[in-house]
């Protein structure tokens, strides 16, 4: 009778090692299925996201101030009187940095405008880097530019940085650009 119980015993913990066995077998299958299905997903879903844009290129002046990136396609030039160009085959995005010791943005434009015939088409409110910037779309009567659209952004106490393009075609760019600024003193 002893034998009998221990063979019952052995077939028993025998039996209990296969369907643990067979348990891994399940858990290792679906694993795999489980990952490959995630893997079909994500390449299907890259495959149908639009391709990135090219990166962007940082620019970076201790000279001035500041920090921010712009496309690939432009050339850099630098002058050494508070102003950046960015050359394209379109046109150019300029960045100055005009000297100030006002408490507002608003009383700078104020004056900005005083100088011009100038009509504002549209103009929006908003924080760059944290700091209150004025984007605005401008229209000249007389002179060689008819139109411009141009960011403010105000350093309280210290500066002014205008981004500014009078070309259409380079707005998008301009947008990206200007809202990349970072004050770097």
């Amino acid at each position: 009778m002893k034998k009998v119980k221990q063979k019952a015993r052995k077939s028993n913990t025998t039996h209990v090692f296969i369907l643990i066995g067979i348990l891994l077998v399940i858990i290792v299958f679906l694993f795999f299925v489980l990952q490959s299905g995630r893997k079909d997903y994500s390449q299907k879903q890259a495959q149908s996201e639009p391709s990135p844009t090219p990166s962007l290129k940082t620019y970076h002046s201790d000279f001035l101030g500041l920090t921010f990136e712009y496309p690939p396609e432009y050339e850099v030039e630098e002058e050494f009187t508070n102003a950046v160009y960015l050359k394209h085959k379109n046109g150019t995005v300029e960045i100055h940095r005009l000297f100030s010791n006002l408490t507002n943005i608003e009383d700078y434009l104020i004056g900005y405008d005083s100088h011009r015939t100038i009509e504002i088409l549209d103009k929006q409110n908003l924080k760059i880097d944290g700091y209150n910037a004025v984007n605005r779309l401008e229209k000249f009567s007389g002179g060689p530019i008819n139109e411009a659209k141009a960011y403010f952004i105000f350093i309280q106490n210290v500066a002014i940085y205008v981004f500014s393009t009078d070309d259409e075609n380079l707005y998008d760019d301009l947008d990206q650009i200007a809202r990349s600024f970072r004050y770097d003193p």
